[in-house]
């Protein structure tokens, strides 16, 4: 028992560093002959940040054969450079804001999760790149290896890439290592509404990683404040969809089914989605595009170049995004006679596109 005034400590991916703030330290260890350690009681508290108890049995490599915490954060706001930058900096979240009170529970056994619930009391979560942001996160989340557990969490407001969404709440069970959303849910979104269905998570173990997949549907997004919103040129029509299941595994996330948005009189589909490191360094998008209809009259306006007339069809396939700059595709783009619509190049047009 006693006091640590100061210092650095890492086992394995958690690094702790108590920067100058003393925390209390009370353990109970004990061992025998060949065998591992075990510590029948461990107590941690760190004032106005984190308070920890419970116990562990550790193998002859000091690896993690069983862990039972209790914790409890008045403020997570110091928990980010304290105890959590090792789990950030790997996950691609090393400058996340956090805020907010949390208490929580855990089983490891055999170095996995076994059970976990946590209390979130008005949390608020943003990343500092303005990739996500999710305000006033309340509720429960319970996850089990074996027997049902039900819990429920809402959000008041969010964002993701600076695109802005109302709240929802979102009935959670789970049981046998798997983690599931009980019912659909929507909420809404650039003036239409995203839902999810389907969602089932399972937590890395065995020697496997993160494994999420859900369902997801948009319906009559504004391609015009998502333009605004993502500094595009200025798109208008509806962005709709259904993407039946989204596979996120092994920092890959990929896309069933397509969307399809109604653009200037006419239609640009979207399918074969998938991203790369959706919250790492460089992510990746990869797609294929089909357009039908599209009015080139309005779509050039929007350019500002000369004018073209007509209606164009074609395909934008084998499109990679990466970093969300364009590094490759194959297109074949054309117009078709239309009753009523001539098929015309300005001499500005031609100019501006040749420079």
């Amino acid at each position: 028992g006693g006091r640590l005034r100061d210092g650095e400590m890492l086992f394995g991916n958690a690094y702790i560093a108590l920067q100058g703030k003393p925390v209390e330290l009370d353990v109970q260890a004990e061992s025998a002959p060949g065998q591992g350690w075990r510590l029948p009681r461990i107590a941690w508290r760190d004032p106005g940040a984190l308070s920890a108890s419970g116990s562990a049995a550790l193998r002859g490599d000091a690896s993690i054969e069983a862990l039972d915490l209790q914790l409890d954060s008045p403020d997570l706001a110091p928990l980010r450079e304290r105890y959590l930058s090792g789990f950030l900096g790997l996950a691609g979240l090393a400058q996340l804001e956090l805020s907010g009170g949390l208490d929580a529970q855990l089983s490891l056994r055999g170095g996995d999760l076994s059970q976990a619930s946590a209390r979130l009391r008005e949390v608020r979560l943003r990343d500092a790149q303005g990739r996500f942001r999710f305000d006033g996160l309340d509720g429960t989340l319970a996850y089990s290896d074996a027997a049902p557990r039900e819990s429920e969490l809402s959000w008041r407001s969010g964002a993701l890439y600076g695109l802005e969404f109302g709240a929802t709440r979102l009935p959670f069970s789970s049981d046998h290592g798997e983690f599931r959303l009980q019912r659909a849910i929507s909420f809404p979104m650039l003036g239409g509404r995203v839902g999810a269905d389907n969602l089932r998570l399972r937590p890395p173990a065995g020697g496997k990683g993160l494994d999420l997949r859900f369902g997801l549907n948009l319906d009559k997004l504004d391609v015009g404040q998502l333009s605004k919103a993502l500094d595009w040129p200025a798109f208008t029509g509806e962005l709709s969809g259904r993407i039946p299941e989204a596979h996120y595994a092994d920092e890959r996330l990929e896309l069933d089914g397509g969307l399809a948005m109604q653009l200037f009189g006419g239609t640009v589909e979207v399918s074969s989605l998938a991203m790369e490191r959706p919250l790492g360094v460089a992510p990746t998008l990869s797609a294929d595009l089909a357009l039908r209809n599209i009015a080139l009259e309005s779509l050039t306006g929007v350019f500002g170049f000369g004018s073209i007339t007509g209606r164009v069809y074609g395909r934008i396939d084998s499109l990679r995004l990466v970093d969300w700059q364009p590094t490759a595709f194959d297109a074949e783009l054309h117009t078709e006679k239309t009753r009523g619509v001539r098929q015309r190049i300005s001499q500005r047009a031609v100019q501006d596109l040749s420079s």
